[in-house]
């Protein structure tokens, strides 16, 4: 019976941090204690820069340092995760471009360790899909790609399924020839209008170095703020070592000061290469 509820109560939480997060805190603050609970989705960085220049990075690529991910670090994440959720729905490893890093294949096997049960994917643009030699391992973890294609990777396709196909690895394929910008600059949005807006559409918590944030627009909007001159507030992200899990779960209901610089609404453009901060202003 205290498995049916929790199922249950992992596809409310699911359907509440979407369109009511009133409703999402009042369940967390209600039900928690039935068992450990479900966490539906998160996402990482493996390497915070990029090999592509997209205009409208919502990661901020474009402009971040050339920053790699800590796999001890990132093992001790995971296995407090472990203790603190009984599963994650949804993991994705991200940047930047995650098959920048040298070992892709050990960080899919930490996340496959804590978590037997999640969907685990990796999520690039392709660039070096056809030169990355780990597609076998992915496979034998029951980790997928998910190939988000720009313009600049067109022409691919056939050779990416076939290698794909041969390793035994789910391919998932996004064309995604535009990008939206979001910011305004007189960080004048309503909060909890941009943070229902976003909501509505994305949940998308983010991992990086033993703190959770809202999304990674928030943990990163610094390196925005450093080309732009803007003064973005930085989400300070919540220590996932130091708390419980029913406290992360009420964070990510909640908006960041950051919300206030992001319209609710979005402005979408043909995808091109970045020629300045310029490129995320609504």
């Amino acid at each position: 019976m205290r498995k049916i509820k929790v199922i249950v109560l992992g596809w409310v939480y699911w359907l509440a941090v979407r369109v009511n997060s009133s409703l999402g805190i009042y369940l967390v603050n209600r039900t928690l204690p039935f068992g450990l609970p479900t966490l539906d989705y998160l996402e990482f960085h493996l390497a915070d820069h990029c090999n592509l220049n997209c205009a409208g990075c919502l990661h901020y690529a474009p402009f971040a340092e050339r920053r790699l991910a800590d796999l001890v670090s990132l093992r001790q994440d995971f296995a407090r995760l472990a203790r603190l959720f009984g599963n994650i729905r949804h993991v994705r490893i991200m940047g930047g471009e995650p098959l920048l890093h040298p070992n892709v294949i050990e960080a899919a096997r930490i996340v496959r360790e804590a978590f037997p049960k999640s969907c685990v994917r990796v999520v690039t643009n392709g660039i070096l899909l056809l030169k990355f030699n780990g597609l076998a391992e992915l496979s034998k973890l029951n980790v997928g790609i998910d190939w988000t294609k720009y313009p600049p990777a067109s022409g691919k396709e056939m050779d990416v399924r076939r290698a794909c196909e041969e390793a035994g690895v789910s391919l998932r394929i996004t064309e995604n020839s535009s990008f939206m910008a979001r910011l305004r600059v007189d960080g004048c949005e309503g909060i909890r209008k941009s943070f229902r807006w976003c909501r509505e559409r994305m949940y998308c918590p983010f991992l990086d170095g033993g703190r959770i944030y809202p999304c990674a627009p928030a943990r990163f909007a610094g390196a925005y703020n450093k080309v732009s001159g803007w003064k973005i507030p930085v989400e300070p992200g919540l220590d996932i070592h130091s708390t419980s899990a029913r406290d992360i779960m009420l964070y990510l209901m909640r908006p960041s000061l950051s919300c206030s610089f992001c319209a609710a609404a979005s402005r979408h453009f043909q995808w091109k290469v970045c020629t300045g901060p310029e490129d995320w202003r609504i």
